[in-house]
Order: structure tokens, then C-alpha cells, then sequence
């Protein structure tokens, strides 16, 4: 239980788990329960003013508006916008339904196997603005009003596409300024409560013990395979895009729908581990699956996959109680794929900083 006060309310979570070893090696659990999360105060009632590029609408959109990308849907190469950001205190909290079914076998005294099915379904997610969506449908409805004009600026207050919320309380100040050309200066925008979220996967691990006379030798492999990863793409109030609302799966696919991050359909995690009085060491080999990019230039563009190696030392001087660790991460000084976009990588699942070496010291009283 938990109450988060004010308009945000309170919620009853409860959650159901079960184990059953059907033998003394075999066993079954699975769990189901329900989730929670309230808006931040940033959401809910903070102000942030930002700068991003803005494209222009697609040429598909402009034609099937009924305007010609030549002349009357002809909103210039895209700018740099001012992003004014407002918290909305109307938002209602996310919620999610999870179950997840496993086995675990241990198939002897040094090899232990699991394998376990997830599945979580998200409602309600709340997501900042599409910008570029709300900048995209004023411009195309102020191309349909026939591109009025106020002075050197284009004439949005009276477009409905254009100021439909008065962000900033003001009813002088349209949500988006354009200038005469359609060029979007500034774009008010907020959260809202905008979409859904079905992911589910498998998640193998395997671990495996011997010893010798020289010490203990080890080696995990974790998998996990990713076999859904929907979501409904958000729907601004005007939309004008021709699939608006549509759900995707992003299974292996980078694409900016607001919430959804990259996901491969692959990644495992390999380690095999050394142990011999005070001495350990390891050797952990990660991989990454490719995406591909279907909004590149040009498009379709296949982030190929991402293989390092990390290594590592630990010395333990047990009569004093200190530790020493050194290692490597991406020890072989990988780089990452090549990505589209500013940076021409994928931030969120490959590091770019290539090896990076580390010392660590423990001491315990």
C-alpha cells in the first residue's frame, strides 16, 4: 500500500509469488503482481526551457494534407526551436501488471540451470510532449488556414493546432510561434499520460563449478532473448502524421517513439572466474545484438553488434582486511558501431569511451 497524497492519490499492490520443488534438483516459481508509480514534482509542477531541432513535416503528410510541399506546405529545412516545458498537474500515476513462470535445475553438484519467461504491461506511461508531432500539426494547419500572417511572424493565435492549451497563461501568446516562412521558433510543451507498453522475454542462466588442485575454476553464462517490445506510439490532439497511434514492435529496432530505448534482440553476459585463496580473478564477455535504424538516411541502417571483454584481479590480505582489485573494461578498446545521428553511436546500449582501466581498495574494519 502505498499514498502518495494530493491529486496523485494512493494504491493497493499486491503480489502473488510461488515455489514448488517437484524434485530435489527441479524446481518451479513463478509470481504475478501489479505496480505503481506517481508523477515526479518535476512533472507535475516544474518549468524547464530547452533548444532542440526541429524537421519539418513529411512530404507524405503535406500531400495527403492537400498541400503542395512546393508552395503552400512548404515550412523551410527545419530550425533550432526554443523548448519552453511546463509540468501538468492533471497527470494520473502509471500502472503495470507483471507475471513471470521459471524452472531451476540443478542438474548436478556443479551445474545449475534456470530459465524464466517475463512479461510486463505498462499503462498510462507518462511522456513529455512530442514536440516535433505538435510543431508538424501547426504547421500543416496554418498552411490549410492559408499561412496568415501577424507582421514578420505567421498568425497562429487564431489556429487551433497552433494554441490550444495557453501553457504559459497568457492568451496573447500562441503554444507555437512560427516565423513567416513556418519555421517553428518556440513550442510550449508538457507531459501527459500517453501510452502503452506490452514487453516480454526469456532469460537463460547457467552456472557451472569444478575444482582442482590449483583452485576452484567457474563460468556463468546469462542470456536473455527479448521477444516483445510493443508500444502504441503517442497521439498528439491534431495529428497529422499517417500512422498515428499505430502500435509497433521494437524488437531489435531503434527508433524515437519517446519512451521506447533501443533494444536487441539479443544480449548475453559470458564470465569465467578463477579462485584460489586470497587470489581472483575474472574474464567477462559481453555482447550486444545489432538494431536497425528504419528513420535513417538512408533508411533501414543496420547497427551491427557490439562485442568487448572485461577482465579483472582481486587480491584479499584477509589478516588486515584489505582488498585490492585492478581491471579493465572493454579490455581489447572496441569501438562502437556506427550509428546515424549526432553522435553516431547508440548511447543508450554502447559506451563509446573504449578501455577503461580502474583500482579499487576495500578495507574492513
Amino acid at each position: 500500500y502505498e499514498d502518495y497524497g494530493g491529486d496523485t492519490g494512493d494504491t493497493i499492490d499486491p503480489k502473488l509469488a510461488a515455489r514448488w520443488e517437484v524434485t530435489d534438483s527441479l524446481v518451479l516459481r513463478g509470481s504475478v503482481s501489479t505496480s505503481f508509480r506517481g508523477p515526479s514534482l518535476n512533472q507535475k509542477f516544474g518549468r524547464a526551457t530547452g533548444l532542440q531541432f526541429t524537421s519539418p513535416p513529411d512530404a507524405e503528410a503535406v500531400l495527403a494534407a492537400g498541400l503542395d510541399p512546393a508552395t503552400t506546405g512548404n515550412f523551410g529545412s527545419g530550425v533550432f526551436a526554443r523548448l519552453p516545458t511546463y509540468g501538468n498537474d492533471e497527470l494520473e500515476p502509471e500502472d503495470s501488471t507483471n507475471f513471470n513462470i521459471g524452472v531451476i535445475w540443478n542438474a548436478t553438484d556443479t551445474i545449475t540451470l534456470s530459465l524464466d519467461y517475463w512479461n510486463y504491461d505498462f499503462q498510462n506511461i507518462i511522456i513529455g510532449d512530442d514536440f516535433r508531432g505538435l510543431a508538424n500539426d501547426c504547421q500543416i494547419n496554418w498552411g490549410l488556414a492559408g499561412r496568415p500572417l501577424a507582421g514578420a511572424t505567421a498568425d497562429t493565435l487564431g489556429v487551433e493546432a497552433c494554441n490550444f492549451r495557453n501553457l504559459d497563461g497568457n492568451a496573447n501568446t500562441p503554444d507555437i510561434v512560427m516565423d513567416a516562412a513556418g519555421n517553428p521558433l518556440s513550442i510550449e510543451s508538457s507531459y501527459t499520460n500517453g501510452t502503452q507498453l506490452k514487453t516480454s522475454g526469456l532469460d537463460f542462466l547457467g552456472r557451472f563449478d569444478f575444482g582442482t588442485g590449483v583452485g576452484n575454476f567457474g563460468s556463468t553464462l546469462d542470456v536473455s532473448w527479448f521477444l516483445t517490445y510493443e508500444i502504441d506510439r503517442a497521439i498528439t490532439p491534431f495529428d497529422t502524421r499517417l500512422n498515428p497511434g499505430e502500435t509497433v514492435d521494437l524488437v531489435g529496432v531503434s527508433e524515437n517513439v519517446l519512451v521506447a530505448r533501443p533494444l536487441p534482440e539479443w544480449k548475453m553476459s559470458w564470465l569465467f572466474d578463477y579462485a584460489q585463496g586470497g587470489h581472483y580473478a575474472n574474464l567477462v564477455l559481453n555482447y550486444v545484438d545489432s538494431v536497425i535504424e528504419p528513420n535513417s538516411t538512408p533508411p533501414n541502417l543496420k547497427v551491427d553488434s557490439f562485442t568487448t571483454i572485461d577482465a579483472s584481479y582481486s587480491y584479499n590480505f584477509d589478516n588486515i582486511g584489505l582488498g585490492l582489485t585492478v581491471g579493465a573494461v572493454n579490455l581489447l578498446d572496441e569501438d562502437p558501431p556506427t550509428a546515424s545521428g549526432f553522435n553516431a553511436f547508440e548511447s543508450t546500449i554502447h559506451d563509446p569511451r573504449g578501455r577503461l582501466w580502474y583500482l579499487r581498495l576495500r578495507y574492513t574494519l
